[in-house]
């Protein structure tokens, strides 16, 4: 059976000189998930971060950059959704690294509860894993009237 596409979208301001894309492209480049796609755009960073992306993903079919003119944060994802191909849009900040299952666990949810709209999983501190930085598991069905 064929899993949905998924387009994983980044939003990037800096992460180069904060030092946080390489490690977050290592997760998000190796998903263990077998149908994806990652847009990562950039929010107008002043620092090396589409020279490097661009050299990252120049022979990766399925991860492109969009540059988004002006540091607008909601302007920078829904670039990232203008040019999603995928049935899910999974958004992350530069600083996500994630575990190998976590789109395995999300997307069966997510087709077997045709009733929910939106999920997330439990993140952790990027620099304590140890801390939750927002809670368990939250499922918001959607009831159409």
């Amino acid at each position: 059976m064929v899993k949905p596409l998924v387009t994983i979208i980044i939003s990037n301001l800096n992460g180069i000189s904060l030092s946080l894309l390489p490690e977050c492209l290592n997760s998000l480049t190796k998903p263990n998930y077998p149908n994806w796609e990652l847009v990562v755009v950039d929010n107008n960073s002043d620092d090396n971060s589409v020279d490097y992306l661009k050299k990252r993903f120049s022979a990766l079919d399925n991860c492109k950059v969009i540059q988004n003119p002006v540091n607008m944060y909601s302007r920078g994802l829904n670039l990232g959704a203008r040019y999603a191909k995928g049935k899910y849009l999974a958004y992350f900040n530069n600083d996500v690294a994630l575990h190998k299952g976590y789109f395995d666990e999300l997307i069966n949810q997510m087709e077997h509860d045709k009733d929910l709209a939106i999920a997330q999983g439990k993140l952790l501190n990027y620099y304590d894993h140890k801390v939750v930085d927002s809670g368990e598991k939250v499922w918001i069905n959607m009831e159409i009237l």
